[in-house]
C-alpha cells in the first residue's frame, strides 16, 4: 500500500513537472510573440514619429520662409512709400505720359531697393522680381508690360550707365535703410533724381 502511494505521488510529481514544463514553454512562446509584436509596434511608432517630425519641420521651415518673405515685402513697400512722399508732393501728375522718364528713373531706383530687401530675406531671383513688380505696381501704377520692361531693363543694364546708377542708388539706400531705418539725404530718391538731371 505504501509503495502504491509512493508510485502515485511520483506520477503526480512527474505530471506536475510536465504540466509546468508545458506551461513554461507556452508562456515563453507567448512572451516572445508579444515582445516581437511590441517591437514591431515600437519600430512602427518610432518611424511614424520620425516621419511626422520631418513633416512638421518642413512645414515650419516653409512657414518661416513665408513669414520672412511677407515681412520683406512690407519693408520694401514702406521703404518705397517713404521715398515717394517728397516726389509725389512735388510731382502730383506723375502718371502723365510726359513724366515717363521720371517714372522709369523711380522704377529703377525701387527695383534696386526691392532686390536688396528681398535678397536679405533669402528670396531667389524669380521671387525678387515678383517683389519688385508688386512694389512698382502699387507705387507707380505700372501695367504688366511696363513692369516686365522695367525689370528687364534693370537686369540687362550696362555697368556705368544711367540705369545702372539708378539701380545701385536704390540698392545703397535700401542697405542703409535696413541697417538704420533711415536714409541719408544723398541717397534719397528725390536727391538722386536731381543728381541724374531728370529734373533741374
Amino acid at each position: 500500500m505504501m509503495s502504491m502511494t509512493v508510485h502515485f505521488l511520483e506520477f503526480l510529481v512527474l505530471a506536475l513537472v510536465g504540466l509546468i514544463g508545458v506551461r513554461a514553454v507556452s508562456l515563453a512562446k507567448q512572451e516572445s510573440q508579444e515582445r516581437h509584436a511590441a517591437s514591431a509596434h515600437s519600430e512602427l511608432d518610432e518611424e511614424i514619429i520620425l516621419v511626422d517630425q520631418r513633416r512638421e519641420s518642413s512645414e515650419e521651415s516653409r512657414a518661416e520662409g513665408y513669414e520672412k518673405r511677407l515681412a520683406a515685402l512690407k519693408e520694401a513697400q514702406i521703404f518705397a512709400g517713404i521715398q515717394m512722399i517728397s516726389v509725389k508732393r512735388e510731382f502730383n501728375n506723375l502718371l502723365d505720359p510726359d513724366m515717363l522718364w521720371l517714372r522709369e528713373a523711380i522704377a529703377l531706383y525701387l527695383v534696386g531697393a526691392c532686390d536688396i530687401i528681398s535678397k536679405a530675406a533669402g528670396c531667389d531671383l524669380k521671387t525678387r522680381n515678383k517683389f519688385s513688380a508688386l512694389v512698382l505696381s502699387t507705387t507707380l501704377k505700372l501695367k504688366e508690360m511696363e513692369l516686365a520692361k522695367t525689370i528687364q531693363l534693370a537686369a540687362s543694364r550696362t555697368p556705368g550707365s544711367d540705369e545702372d546708377d539708378m539701380v545701385i542708388a536704390g540698392a545703397k539706400a535700401a542697405t542703409q535703410w535696413k541697417a538704420t531705418q533711415d536714409v541719408k539725404d544723398s541717397l534719397k530718391l528725390r536727391t538722386r533724381i536731381n543728381d541724374w538731371g531728370v529734373f533741374v
